[in-house]
């Protein structure tokens, strides 16, 4: 695999050569700009990575600054040839564009969130359910990219001398359900496949912990090739910011080590996140064979065929709650996505290794309750076509 040269990162290498050839001068940016016949804040950008030298740029600025070294010059020619070319990310308008330019070509990452997983551990489904409940809210073609962008930039941890990743994620992270259960339970899948790379570390951080440094906020350091040209990424509602200041890296690095060591290690937190992930997964089966129950129907001798109400019919009233004697306030009710003729549909919630079913039209009605093995027969008898009410 060819060696990555990021266009964002080679403009930033050649700014920070104009930056301290202009300070060895002790020129200043609008004493630059006077020689130049150009703007100050072309000079600016210039040095900071935002604008694209020219190499009539670059020739002029050697003269000024008496650079006279020939292969210095041709160096810092191939930096601004190198730094007009187009990236990949570049066709996708990405908001983030300069980040994804860096992280492209960074030795290492090490970040933190606190309320939703990295965009590198991103499945489809989370990164989309992301994009549709931001503000505001992009077209679904624009989502669409914006999601190919994200699984395009994950291919960086499994290229050829990837980057080290290292990502600590709060215990909130797994627990706020983006997407629904089933998109969860698959993303938190995606997390602990990616944590077995070798050059990956995923680490959570607890709720007992508490209070810590980096509580009410999110950052990633990127770490490149050049010491000199490492970045803090720090995201914020409004905006983000790119800490390059030596102080700062210095801080988030101490910040980032201290979230470490409190946090549980790579195979505790891979357990944790499994538990999770189990969870998920059981919850959204439970949803799933509501939809099925709703819309199965028996024959009830005597009435025809009836839907839920062909299932109530069969079931031995001892089964039968009501709710005034439940510890209903806790519970999390699934109600099914379809219905039968009348609007009626069923809702159910796990509770003490048993499944509850009422009637969404009647919450105040009846409770029935299944045991666990008797609620699986029906899961696959519904879902095969067959039906023995006599088996539960």
């Amino acid at each position: 695999m060819p060696e990555v040269r990021s266009p964002t990162v080679r403009r930033r290498e050649l700014g920070a050569l104009l930056r301290a050839l202009r300070s060895e001068k002790g020129l200043t940016v609008e004493q630059v700009a006077d020689r130049l016949l150009c703007s100050p804040s072309k000079v600016s950008r210039m040095e900071t990575g935002h604008g694209i030298a020219t190499p009539r740029d670059i020739r002029d600025l050697c003269d000024l600054y008496g650079v006279t070294d020939a292969a210095e010059r041709d160096r810092m020619m191939t930096l601004a040839r190198e730094g007009k070319r187009r990236a990949w990310w570049q066709s996708y308008d990405l908001a983030y564009a300069t980040y994804v330019g860096l992280e492209e070509e960074a030795v290492a990452i090490s970040a933190f969130q606190s309320s939703v997983v990295h965009g590198l551990l991103h499945t489809a489904g989370y990164a989309r359910a992301g994009h549709e409940g931001a503000m505001p809210r992009l077209d679904p073609q624009q989502i669409d990219l914006q999601i190919e962008a994200k699984l395009t930039r994950q291919r960086i941890l499994t290229r050829d001398d990837p980057p080290r990743f290292q990502v600590v994620l709060d215990e909130a992270v797994l627990h706020r359900e983006v997407g629904g259960r089933a998109a969860m339970a698959e993303q938190l899948d995606k997390i602990l496949q990616t944590a077995t790379l070798p050059n990956v570390v995923v680490q959570v951080l607890p709720y007992d912990r508490g209070f810590h440094p980096a509580v009410e906020s999110n950052f990633t350091i990127l770490e490149l090739p050049n010491p000199d040209l490492g970045v803090v990424f720090v995201e914020g509602l409004i905006g983000s910011t790119y800490l390059e200041r030596p102080e700062d890296l210095k801080r988030y690095h101490e910040v980032f080590r201290k979230l470490q060591s409190i946090a549980l290690n790579p195979q505790d937190a891979a357990d944790l996140i499994a538990k999770r992930m189990r969870d998920y997964r059981d919850s959204a089966e439970i949803v799933l064979s509501a939809d099925a129950y709703a819309h199965f129907s028996i024959p009830v001798a005597g009435q025809g065929t009836a839907g839920a109400a062909g299932i109530y019919y069969f079931i031995d009233r001892r089964n039968w709650m009501s709710l005034s004697s439940l510890e209903v306030n806790g519970l999390q009710w699934r109600k099914a996505r379809r219905s039968v003729g009348n609007g009626a549909c069923v809702e159910v919630a796990p509770v003490s290794g048993q499944i509850l079913i009422r009637d969404s039209t009647d919450r105040n009605g009846p409770v029935m309750r299944y045991p666990g093995r008797s609620w699986s027969v029906f899961v696959t008898s519904a879902k095969t076509g067959r039906f023995d009410p006599n088996r539960l």
